[in-house]
């Protein structure tokens, strides 16, 4: 067995020289770094192995160089051989390059460093694995050239298997000896036998039997026991045993599982359980040494707790041989020398084949379903060929930059007074006024964005009448992404604008409903007030009253010269208050009167900045007790531009869109509060171009895309039946679009409120085919105003 350790050592000290070179040209900045493990063992120690093969997963990587010294202080007294190895190891560091790390393993070799390691190693950072003496490891973790990864057994996790495993067990026998390790471990199985007062624990000791004695004692362990293996080496007699043949002579004579608390010993009779994994030890070791090398001081390094490094392990075999369900182990386990199966030894030529077969069905499919598909692409044309023929509204499709007309149906011709074959090869500007290119344009741009856009026009016929238009423009893209043609719908809504004209004063005259409640509040009780407080103050000073001048008399106060002391103490001029409140009333009676007498005058030029404040006067006598709002808790944020242009239109429309969109806002914020935010209307006007623009923006809850969409839409609310009617937005898309020549925009988003964006135009500035409201620009100002009032 030595002999096998010795020659797979030295192939494994091979592999590290042939690969050194390598790690060492891949280097930076000059040789590869070197690390020296000490081992409290000898070579042929069953730990040896995993525990190198772990730290070599990391260091190799890496291109670090190991070497490795051993004590041998299992065979020998390590107060013997320390002095020994010391002297050893002097001699060799006189004449090796120096380390750049240390890793010792086990617990001897810790003492030997925390001994002679500062000495040997000056300054050299020293990492620990397989340490058993906690105390010792925890202690050095703010030494900054120590820190490392602790061992200690599972004990109570692979007792706890025994139930998991094994629920018709009901004892355990545990193998141990009288080694210091082994009776350390049963003290701690001991300790935790009052966690499984199900299981009866029976102790078959080698320190107070033969091996022969030990062998039979194995042999009656009954049936429902499972056993524990601690330490086996030494018995009464001083006969000492490797753990190879010790694990051979437990296997020939035991007949139930067989649990351990190390890794060493699976594959060789033992079922598994919680083990010491020392390969995990020097993995673990190893990532902390490529810390410190790194810089990191060992200081700040955690040393790792003992049962990091500790892992269920299982032998498939004796899974197999007690009948233990793979169901019942715990999560993650490793289980080894599990043989393979069929799927394992064919898994590619099964997955081939598998492939191979679901790609003929699936052309078969494919195959099957382009013939349906094309027998039903040709009933769908047909029949969207006889849609196309007799909708009853214009369709066309466009194609180029100025969309020329390749197709229409019969009703799109109609409407603009032409044959379909006169509109072949038609540019659509054709269509249009001069002055609607370029919404034309903003619409087409729209509609390449976002794959649709929908907007109100003005459509030329032949005869070079004009009617209006609901246009939809759809964007068709091929295969490649491209666009292909635009499909373009056209509705004639001449009767639905003749009807909004109708539409309007009755409009006006619900607003006025609304406003009913606000004049009670508003007028009637300044106005009581003025009239009972200056009647009965009027009457009480009246000298010719007989009433007046008995209770004077009575009272010895000569009325004359109370009238003096009342100019004197300002009571007169208390009711000079009390006249200009009355004054105010009648205000605000007429400013209401203005607004819903009918416009017989036409037009006139107007100041946007003082309609704006008279519509705020309106606002602030608003309110409705059933909606609970009142406009007068809602702040007002206005950025308006100094010296604006008056601009022509007639006066009572304009004011009703800037109040429809101002009340609506007030009502989203009332009805719908956002937490944490304070209802405001924030409103900027400015002078663009040959625009005048307005915009009025709340920070209520927004709007969806659909009601977004819809909002211009005649009769469509958002409030119950009795609450709105749906014509106050439509109305005002009217009167701005259609009156006025302007252009009115509403941009949303739900929860982050609403902004309406008006453009009249301003006269003496001539119309170009691209000079578009700048709504961005107005739609970012209102922006930063919200902003700016918090």
């Amino acid at each position: 067995m030595r002999a096998v350790c010795a020659v797979w050592l030295i192939a494994l000290y091979a592999a590290g020289a042939v690969a050194a070179p390598a790690v060492a040209a891949a280097a930076v900045g000059g040789a590869p770094a070197r690390a020296l493990l000490i081992s409290s063992y000898h070579p042929g120690f069953p730990t040896f192995f995993d525990q190198i093969a772990g730290l070599r997963s990391q260091l190799d990587a890496a291109g670090v160089l190991l070497d490795v010294e051993f004590m041998d202080s299992k065979r020998f007294a390590p107060e013997k051989v320390s002095p020994l190895f010391k002297d050893m190891l002097k001699r060799k560091l006189a004449v090796l390059p120096p380390y750049d790390i240390v890793f010792c393993a086990d617990d001897n070799a810790l003492q030997f460093m925390l001994e002679h390691g500062r000495e040997l190693f000056p300054l050299t950072p020293c990492i620990f694995m397989g340490i058993n003496n906690v105390g010792l490891a925890v202690s050095l973790r703010q030494d900054e050239l120590f820190t490392g990864v602790v061992e200690s057994v599972s004990v109570t996790q692979t007792l706890a298997l025994v139930r998991q495993l094994f629920p018709q067990m009901t004892g355990v026998a545990v193998l141990v000896d009288g080694t210091p390790s082994g009776q350390g471990d049963l003290k701690t199985v001991l300790a935790a036998e009052r966690d499984f007062p199900e299981l009866s624990f029976s102790v078959i000791s080698l320190q107070d039997m033969s091996w022969d004695a030990f062998g039979a004692a194995l042999e009656k362990v009954p049936p429902t026991s499972v056993a524990l293996l601690l330490s086996a080496y030494v018995d009464a007699a001083g006969e000492r045993r490797t753990f190879e043949s010790s694990l051979d002579f437990i296997a020939a004579h035991l007949r139930v599982p067989l649990l351990h608390l190390w890794e060493h010993g699976i594959g060789e009779g033992v079922l598994g359980g919680r083990v010491v994994s020392h390969h995990e030890q020097g993995r673990l070791a190893g990532m902390l040494g490529l810390r410190v090398m790194r810089g990191e001081s060992a200081a700040v390094v955690p040393v790792v707790r003992g049962d990091a490094a500790n892992r269920y392990i299982f032998d498939f075999r004796q899974l197999e041989k007690f009948g233990v369900r793979l169901s019942r182990l715990p999560e993650g386990s490793e289980i080894r020398y599990r043989s393979s199966t069929v799927w394992e030894r064919n898994r590619w030529g099964i997955i081939i084949a598998v492939l191979v077969v679901l790609l003929q069905a699936l052309v078969i499919l494919m195959l099957h379903t382009s013939r349906r598909r094309l027998r039903d692409s040709e009933e769908e044309l047909r029949l969207w060929g006889v849609v196309f023929r007799h909708a009853g509204w214009g369709i066309a499709l466009g194609v180029g930059d100025d969309d020329r007309l390749t197709l229409v149906n019969p009703r799109y011709a109609e409407m603009h007074g032409y044959t379909v074959e006169e509109m072949q090869g038609m540019s659509v500007l054709e269509l249009y006024p001069q002055r609607e290119w370029a919404a034309l344009k903003s619409q087409r741009a729209r509609a390449l964005a976002d794959g649709r856009a929908e907007q109100e026009s003005v459509h030329l016929r032949k005869d070079g009448s004009s009617f209006p238009a609901w246009v939809d423009i759809s964007v068709v893209r091929g295969s490649s992404g491209g666009v292909t043609y635009r499909v373009v719908n056209v509705q004639d809504i001449s009767e639905r604008v003749r009807t909004q004209e109708l539409l309007v004063e009755t409009e006006k005259m619900m607003s006025v409903g609304g406003l009913a409640a606000g004049m009670a509040h508003e007028i009637n009780n300044p106005l009581g007030i003025v009239l009972q407080s200056v009647q009965n103050m009027q009457r009480r000073l009246d000298p010719s009253l007989e009433a007046n001048a008995r209770e004077a008399a009575a009272c010895g106060v000569n009325l004359e010269n109370v009238q003096t002391y009342m100019e004197r103490r300002s009571i007169m001029r208390s009711l000079e208050h009390i006249r200009e409140a009355g004054l105010r009333a009648a205000e605000i009676v007429r400013n209401m009167l203005d607004f819903t007498r009918r416009n017989d005058a036409g037009r006139s030029t107007c100041d946007i900045a003082v309609l704006l404040e008279k519509v705020l006067m309106l606002g602030a006598s608003d309110y409705d007790l059933s909606k609970k709002y009142d406009f007068r808790n809602i702040r007002i944020v206005k950025d308006i531009e100094a010296d604006l242009p008056a601009v022509p239109c007639v006066r009572t429309e304009i004011e009703q869109v800037f109040f429809n969109i101002i009340r609506n806002g007030a009502e989203a914020m009332s009805e719908h509060p956002v937490a944490g935010r304070v209802p405001t209307l924030v409103i900027c006007a400015r002078r663009s171009g040959r625009w005048l623009l307005v915009a009025i923006r709340d920070n209520g809850p927004g709007m969806s895309g659909e009601v977004r969409r819809r909002v211009f839409e005649p009769f469509f609310t958002t409030k119950p039946a009795g609450r709105g009617t749906g014509l106050g937005l439509s109305v005002s898309y009217f009167i701005i679009t259609r009156n006025h020549g302007g252009r009115i925009e509403v941009h949303s988003t739900p929860y982050e409120g609403s902004v309406f964006l008006v453009a009249l135009p301003v006269p003496g500035q001539p119309a170009g085919a691209d000079d578009a409201p700048d709504f961005p620009l107005m739609d970012e100002l209102s922006r930063r105003a919200l902003l700016g009032a918090g």
